[in-house]
C-alpha cells in the first residue's frame, strides 16, 4: 500500500520516487503523483511538515536539541493568551517560532462589529476554517550555539523597510533567558519594538 501523509489543512499526499538529472533517486510528496509510488518510507528519511502544511521527506539527522529544551519553549509558548497563533518548528540545532498572519476566524464577529450571537456549531466551524486556512510568519529562532555550554543564539525577524531578514540578539545566552526575555514577550509592543512593527 502506498505512503499516504494527511497534512493539518486535511489535504492527503502520496510518497513518490523520481530521478534527478545525474539519474540519482529523489523523493518527494506529491497531491497527484506521476512518478513512481512507494510503498514504504526510504531508510534513513522522516516525514516533515511545516507549520503551513507543506509535506516534505528529508534525511533524519539525531537532533541536537535535549527533549527538556524543546518542552521548556513549548511551555513558555503555551502559557500565551492565545497560544494557537504561535506555533513551533524544531530542526536539527533550532527551534523557530511562528506568528500567525491575520485576525482569528473565531474573532471575527467581534472585529467587525457583529452583535448576533453565534451557536456553538458556527464558532466550531469558525475554528476549523481558521485551522485549515491559517499562514504563519517566522518571527523568532532559537539556535544552539555551544553545545557543552548549552548556550544559544537568538534571531529575530526584521520588517521595518524592506524585505524580511533575520537579525541577531548580541551574545550567546542560556535557554531560560531566550525563553524569559524574547519567547515571552512575543505578541507584546515590546517584541512589535524589537522587529520594527
Amino acid at each position: 500500500m502506498p505512503v499516504t501523509y494527511i497534512t493539518r489543512r486535511g489535504r492527503t499526499y502520496h510518497l513518490c520516487q523520481g530521478a534527478t538529472a545525474s539519474g540519482k533517486p529523489r523523493y518527494y510528496f506529491s497531491s497527484d503523483p506521476k512518478d513512481t509510488p512507494l510503498d514504504r518510507l526510504p531508510e534513513g528519511y522522516e516525514i516533515h511538515e511545516t507549520v503551513n502544511g507543506v509535506v516534505t521527506i528529508r534525511r533524519a539527522q539525531p537532533p541536537l536539541l535535549t527533549k527538556n529544551e524543546v518542552a521548556l519553549v513549548h511551555r513558555a509558548l503555551a502559557d500565551k493568551p492565545k497560544p494557537h497563533r504561535y506555533p513551533m518548528d524544531v530542526a536539527r540545532d533550532r527551534i523557530i517560532i511562528y506568528e500567525k498572519q491575520g485576525p482569528d476566524w473565531v474573532d471575527l464577529p467581534k472585529t467587525i462589529g457583529l452583535l448576533l450571537p453565534l451557536t456553538p456549531g458556527h464558532l466550531q466551524r469558525l475554528r476549523d476554517q481558521d485551522q485549515e486556512q491559517a499562514n504563519y510568519g517566522p518571527v523568532l529562532r532559537i539556535i544552539l550555539e555551544d553545545g557543552e555550554l548549552r548556550t544559544f543564539r537568538v534571531e529575530h525577524i526584521y520588517v521595518r523597510n524592506g524585505p524580511r531578514e533575520w537579525v541577531a540578539i548580541p551574545g550567546a545566552m542560556p535557554l531560560r533567558v531566550a525563553v524569559s526575555e524574547y519567547v515571552k514577550t512575543i505578541g507584546t509592543p515590546a517584541f512589535d519594538r524589537l522587529t520594527g512593527y
